[in-house]
């Protein structure tokens, strides 16, 4: 497989379940996973989206890496999305779709995107939230749901991440969590502070998972 496993909104975290529905208030076309699906190729997606909006390019992955992939909508933010492969070279088998524009309308099934609240989070899931602390490539990863609305299924082939983030201007000016260390939801050092979605991804199983 020469896509990257992870980036840094996909690190060995816990993952969201995909729901079967999409909000009303979301236009079913940028509801994830949506149609996408391991054996999307780069013609499906050019048909879907049209070619001008499907531009193959280096495409970032954790830990400075890059890869060959696609880029949606690159000149759309409220659109844009990243799109990794197993196959970087021949670009086949679909292994995630990930956003992480500011006005990004790409919304998980369960109605979270980009932006949502750490504390509407921890009422959607309705059981404490564990991540991972802010500063290093993996910061602010969900790593547990505890069993909530939120948790997936055992078996859940397709799987949903979350990453959390903080306001680079609060830098130094509050107390965020820090680090690689593991931080609850329902601490009371962090009610208040403006902690919210910052990327959303899809994974796809590859050969080997299938």
């Amino acid at each position: 497989m020469n896509a990257p496993a992870a980036t840094a909104a996909g690190a060995s975290t816990s993952k969201v379940p995909i729901q079967p529905q999409a909000p009303t208030t979301v236009p079913a076309a940028w509801i994830l996973p949506g149609d996408f699906s391991p054996d999307t190729t780069l013609q499906d997606l050019q048909r879907r989206f049209g070619t001008g909006n499907v531009k193959v390019e280096e495409i970032p992955g954790a830990e400075g890496e890059s890869f060959r992939g696609v880029v949606l909508f690159p000149d759309d933010p409220s659109l844009r999305a990243t799109v990794y492969f197993q196959d970087e070279r021949s670009l086949l088998g679909l292994a995630m779709v990930s956003i992480d524009e500011d006005r990004s309308q790409w919304k998980l099934a369960p109605g979270i995107g980009i932006g949502t609240s750490l504390s509407e989070l921890r009422r959607i899931n309705g059981r404490p939230i564990t991540f991972s602390g802010f500063g290093w490539d993996y910061g602010g990863t969900i790593i547990d749901w505890h069993g909530g609305e939120l948790a997936p299924a055992s078996d859940e082939a397709v799987f949903a991440r979350v990453q959390l983030r903080m306001p680079q201007d609060d830098v130094g000016e509050k107390a965020y969590p820090q680090g690689d260390s593991r931080f609850s939801s329902d601490d009371p050092r962090w009610k208040g502070l403006d902690i919210t979605v910052g990327g959303i991804s899809v994974n796809f199983p590859g050969e080997d998972d299938l």
